[in-house]
């Protein structure tokens, strides 16, 4: 194992494996065989750790949420007589770190854009699901007859940002001119044109 940086009231899972006399084959089932020593500041430390294994795999993790601010340090003794360490330096928990550090609240809510940006945002993906056939309504259409068949010549299509108005003249967000020219029965050219 290591060492690492946690926050004080934050789950640590670490992660081992138990291995068999060969020192290759995990073994499983061991998780109540381990046992373990957890120290805060080199002093016992009240909190208690779980050891788990992950399935019947041979992969397990130890847990624990620090509750005090300094070092911890983890020791977890196994049936296969390896002693496995872990140092977790725990700092602040990230509230504290907030109450603290307004500049970067600040710094933060700087880069933001403002309301009008975000409408726009909103407005161009609810535009782009309009073309995809979300509250979409094509009318105005016209078409050309050829062997029998309709041909789409002509329309306007129209995208709403609410799904109860298709159709009305209410939540109109975007309307488009659509014209399309055949040859004979073959597309030549189709043209979708925001009005």
């Amino acid at each position: 194992m290591g060492s690492r940086k946690t926050k004080q009231n934050e789950l640590v899972y670490i992660p081992f494996t138990v291995f068999g006399t060969d020192g290759i084959t995990p073994l499983t089932g061991q998780a109540g065989s381990c046992t373990y020593n957890l120290t805060l500041n080199n002093a016992n430390a009240p909190e208690v750790v779980t050891i788990a294994e992950i399935g019947s795999t041979g992969y397990y993790y130890a847990s624990f949420t620090p509750l005090s601010l300094g070092t911890y340090d983890l020791e977890i003794t196994c049936p296969d007589d390896r002693v496995l360490g872990e140092t977790l330096f725990c700092e602040t928990n990230d509230l504290d770190d907030i109450k603290t550090d307004t500049a970067a609240i600040k710094i933060v809510t700087d880069n933001l854009p403002d309301s009008g940006a975000l409408t726009d945002i909103v407005n161009t993906l609810t535009r782009s699901l309009g073309l995809a056939q979300e509250n979409y309504y094509l009318d105005n259409t016209s078409y050309d007859t050829y062997s029998g068949a309709k041909l789409l010549t002509s329309g306007r299509l129209r995208i709403y940002s609410a799904a109860g108005s298709v159709g009305t003249a209410n939540d109109v967000l975007a309307t488009y001119t659509i014209t399309a020219i055949w040859n004979n029965d073959e597309l030549q050219t189709y043209k979708v044109v925001k009005q």
